[in-house]
């Protein structure tokens, strides 16, 4: 019966085109590109008659988890928004068009199995893909990367301190002739694949929802009057204290162990900026020092609407949150100004 099956169950059953060993002999990393497509769209297919099945029978209950995004082939193609990155596949979350800042999860197949180390050329290739996504994604925890690689899959996660490396399982075996104890090998491994990309973004990679569309974020601090933790709440349109993350500034300086995404906006109809910093969890939070100064009564600072932490430690890294008072120009836009008009002294 549909119903009494796990996910991943139909995993021996490939067609004659993609049968193992055979797709590891091609000398095309396509092959295992190919496979990898076909698995997902077999626990797909799987995911849904099981829920089918439960719902013909009033078991509801017992339904599964649908894979929440779209997988795209970018073999031939490329990512739109990025840095003319053609990854092998996408996982995109489930909004209007395809393209960097929509990235879920990268995928990248290799037909080399690596034992011990990830290639020199693997890795730097891997590593442009997921700077590109943090650069343009300001609610993200960190970056994974399924990598697809001889007959295994492992998962590589790209955080602000470091990266990690973790083995799933294989995707397939050696032996050419089929026996449990290989196949159930692989039905381990498609049933954490399914898992992971059954995960919402607020689980898996993101700090709130980010698979909607949205485009307001509010921070709502907890009960006690000094916390400084703050929950993120995404939606489409605007509430009493949420910003928009729209007014991107680009940053020309970047900071050595620091990563920091910068918004122009509005707070509650008043110009504001909104600054997300990653930063070690050593140092001070930067809203910690305007507090100091306005403790201080320091004269001619910005007025600040909202302050505290998203994440107080994760791989070594906290990230802040910073809403204040927009004072106008930025440092290089006023440079800018300044060289083509003069600097007045």
């Amino acid at each position: 019966m549909v119903g009494t099956r796990k996910i991943g169950s139909r995993v021996p059953l490939l067609p004659d085109e993609l049968s193992v060993p055979d797709i590891l002999k091609v000398d095309k990393e396509k092959a295992v590109t190919t496979y990898f497509q076909k698995l997902v769209d077999l626990m797909s297919v799987e995911a849904a008659e099981q829920n089918a099945h439960y719902a013909q029978s009033e078991q509801n209950d017992k339904s599964v988890p649908s894979a929440e995004y779209n997988l795209v082939d970018h073999q031939t193609s490329e990512v739109a928004g990025g840095r003319k990155h053609k990854m092998d596949l996408v996982f995109y979350n489930p909004v209007a068009s395809d393209g960097v800042a929509n990235v879920h999860i990268i995928v990248e197949a290799k037909k080399a199995e690596f034992k011990n180390k990830i290639d020199v050329k693997t890795f730097s290739q891997i590593a442009d893909y997921q700077y590109s996504v943090w650069k343009v994604q300001p609610t993200r925890t960190f970056v994974p990367v399924l990598l697809p690689n001889g007959p295994k899959l492992d998962l590589v996660v790209f955080a602000r301190e470091s990266w990690y490396r973790v083995e799933v399982g294989y995707l397939c075996h050696w032996l050419a002739t089929i026996n449990n104890h290989n196949i159930e090998k692989v039905r381990s491994t498609m049933a954490q694949l399914y898992f992971l990309i059954t995960l919402p973004s607020e689980r898996f990679g993101h700090f709130c929802k980010a698979s909607l569309g949205w485009e307001y974020v509010t921070f709502v601090r907890g009960p006690n009057r000094d916390s400084t933790i703050a929950l993120v709440e995404s939606s489409h349109s605007p509430t009493t204290n949420s910003v928009k993350l729209s007014g991107y500034i680009e940053r020309f300086v970047h900071p050595r162990g620091r990563l920091a995404h910068v918004f122009r906006t509005t707070f509650r109809k008043q110009k504001a900026i909104l600054k997300l910093s990653w930063t070690p969890v050593g140092r001070m939070p930067e809203g910690a020092v305007y507090e100091l100064l306005e403790n201080a009564n320091v004269k001619g600072m910005p007025r600040v609407f909202g302050r505290g932490l998203v994440c107080t430690s994760l791989f070594g890294y906290r990230l802040e949150y910073l809403v204040l008072e927009d004072c106008g120009s930025t440092i290089h836009e006023y440079l800018q100004v300044g060289r083509q008009g003069g600097l007045s002294s």
